[in-house]
């Protein structure tokens, strides 16, 4: 792999079933492998065919031109096959898997033009205008990458996009990552460093080693010298052991002519025995100095090695710990100047404001009311100074005044008595509510709670929450959202571990997380009540095939369950249709014994009218064609027992 995002973009592209499958040349290498792996060893493998294991011309879905434009104009580096090395055989199963040939890999300027260049469009058509499928990896700089899939529909013709986040590659990722070696690299380099500034001193040391050992060569030299004088000493031993026998012997045929003799041996003997006992405690002495020089030696070379860790230990923390006080004052400096300019402009404009404009009661009420330019201050004088001008005794205005007060007093009694008839039927309409919303709150937390179980068991989060149209804060019937058209479900979802909980909607999620959305809250909702029979239309179209699997297999399990014990035999979750072009390869919970498959068939071959299906005439013929293969087999037993 070229680097290290490669290795992620082509793990999570290519199936995992391929990245750990054989790959052989022949179908007779197939066959010699599934039978000695597969049957007599009962292991489960993957296996591909690369025919002789030669690497076709890869067709790519963007020319020259275009590409030459994508690495210019929007950081495209290349197809995802150009990143890694492999054998023939090796890519050309990865291409035959997962067409990695027409993928194209991006960088951080190929994430910035999706975001505000409208990559995707681009993409999406090709030279001649028409829609057309592309798979783009991008990343956005900061250890984040996503690959977006794009599809065409076979109904409407229009591209649907799926966004997927790329984890960090596991099997294709190199042993350490890069920091790690370099990291490695430096304290290598200090190790270095220490111990060519140590070296002098282990010189030291190997001298005063070499003396040791040579003091202790000259020792082992005494101490084999002191050895073979005890064994003299032991041999002289016991030749005065046989002497003092033999003269034990001869005591008794002694004769005042050996006295002089055996003087002369026993002072011979005790001086003999006398040097052999200094030489023994000699060697003796020289053999504990040399075990004490061993130690001594042994110690300071693991004083050393203790010593060494301790230090690099202590200047890595205190050039961490450096680091982050030099971060800390530059932001606090920082901080600090903004607070003071901050501060003195603040100051600034509140004297400018107290001297020019001094807000005081009742003033400052008026004042809001005025406008705020002087041509609207001028034409509201004119137009007060024309109404004073214009004011004249006029008994009509009066009477007309007079009557338009009664009517105003009247109508204020019918609104007094409108509002009272409103508060007794809003006091009803709430008595009547409560119980209701009662109810459909608690139908709401059960829906919840298997929502909530279903997405989880997706690896998301989801919740379902009754929206009012207003922000509840009390209790107060005054306070209670009677509008009830304002009222709706809201489906709250999190699909990636960095994003935030967010209402379902199609300006936020991509098709394949909102499919994955309704049809969990669908399965939620069926369990809430009964119906004969559900259907849905292409609900798995645009999910990824871990989701589609999963997605499956709850519609299967919600759909197949039978009736509680206790309950009613129409307690049940009915028949369900899934009308679909096309399901996943392998789906284990296609072996449900309650799922059927009802294929339809549109073609020149099938059936021109309906009444040609007559079940009755295909038994009678298949009776017939029984018939007359037994009479046959029985014609050809008789022939060969003749």
């Amino acid at each position: 792999m070229k680097d290290v995002k490669s290795s992620s973009f082509l793990e999570h592209h290519v199936p995992n079933a391929t990245l750990k499958s054989y790959i052989v040349e022949c179908r007779e290498d197939y066959n010699l492998l599934y039978r000695e792996v597969r049957e007599k060893l009962n292991i489960p493998i993957n296996i591909s065919i690369v025919p002789n294991g030669v690497l076709e011309p890869t067709r790519r879905i963007y020319s020259e031109e275009k590409m030459r434009s994508l690495k210019q104009n929007h950081g495209v580096v290349g197809y995802l096959d150009e990143t890694f090395v492999a054998p023939d055989a090796v890519t050309q199963a990865i291409i035959n898997a997962a067409n990695v040939g027409c993928v194209l890999v991006g960088t951080s300027d190929t994430q910035k033009s999706i975001d505000k260049k409208n990559l995707l469009m681009h993409l999406s058509k090709k030279e001649n205008g028409a829609p057309m499928g592309y798979c783009i990896f991008s990343s956005d700089g900061r250890d984040r990458a996503y690959r977006y899939t794009g599809s065409v529909s076979r109904y409407s013709g229009k591209v649907n996009i799926s966004i997927d986040e790329i984890n960090a590659a596991k099997n294709l990722a190199p042993g350490a990552p890069q920091k790690q070696k370099d990291d490695a690299t430096n304290l290598l380099k200090e190790i270095n460093e220490e111990i060519d500034e140590l070296e002098p001193k282990i010189a030291e040391n190997y001298k005063r080693y070499s003396e040791h050992q040579s003091e202790g060569k000259a020792l082992q030299t005494s101490f084999n010298n002191a050895s073979q004088r005890m064994k003299s000493f032991n041999d002289q031993n016991r030749k005065v052991a046989t002497a003092r026998q033999k003269l034990a012997d001869e005591k008794i045929n002694a004769s005042k002519d050996y006295a002089v003799e055996l003087t002369h041996h026993k002072s011979q003997l005790k001086k003999n025995i006398k040097n052999t006992t200094i030489n023994l405690d000699l060697a003796l002495k020289k053999h504990d100095e040399l075990m004490n020089a061993t130690f001594d030696l042994a110690a300071i070379k693991l004083a050393d090695e203790v010593l060494r860790t301790e230090a690099q230990k202590a200047q890595d923390y205190y050039d961490e710990k450096r680091v982050q006080i030099s971060q800390h004052e530059g932001r606090v400096q920082e901080l600090d100047r903004a607070f003071t300019a901050v501060r003195n402009n603040v100051k600034a404009l509140k004297q400018v404001a107290d001297r020019e404009a001094p807000m005081v009661e009742p003033l400052k009420s008026q004042l809001e009311d005025l406008p705020d330019t002087q041509d609207e201050i001028d034409a509201m004088k004119e137009e007060y100074v024309a109404k004073v001008n214009g004011i004249s005794d006029n008994p009509g205005v009066i009477r007309d005044y007079e009557r338009r007060k009664k009517e105003i007093q009247d109508e204020q009694e019918n609104l007094a008595q409108l509002a009272e008839e409103q508060d007794l039927k809003k006091r009803e309409l709430i008595d009547t509510m409560k119980p209701w919303e009662t109810r459909l709150i608690n139908t709401v937390n059960k829906v919840d709670a298997l929502f909530s179980n279903y997405m989880k068991e997706l690896g998301f989060c989801g919740n379902v929450k009754l929206f009012t149209g207003m922000q509840e804060s009390s209790n107060d019937n005054e306070n209670a959202p009677l509008n009830f058209k304002d009222w709706g479900i809201q489906l709250l979802v999190q699909f990636r571990t960095v994003g935030e909980v967010s209402i379902l909607s199609a300006q936020v999620h991509s098709g394949g997380e909102r499919s994955v959305s309704t049809i969990m809250y669908l399965m939620a909702l069926q369990d809430m009540m009964i119906s004969p029979f559900r259907c849905v239309d292409e609900i798995n179209q645009g999910l990824d095939e871990r989701n589609e699997r999963l997605v499956f297999r709850r519609i299967v399990h919600n759909s197949t369950r039978l009736p509680m014990e206790g309950k009613s035999a129409n307690d049940h979750s009915g028949q369900y249709f899934l009308i679909t072009p096309k399901l996943l390869p392998n789906l284990t919970d296609m072996e449900n014994e309650n799922v059927t498959i009802l294929f339809i068939f549109n073609g020149p071959f099938n059936f021109n009218q309906h009444l040609d299906w007559q079940v009755d005439d295909f038994v009678l013929k298949k009776r017939r064609l029984t018939s007359s293969s037994t009479a046959s087999f029985s014609q050809s037993q008789s022939l060969s027992q003749s």
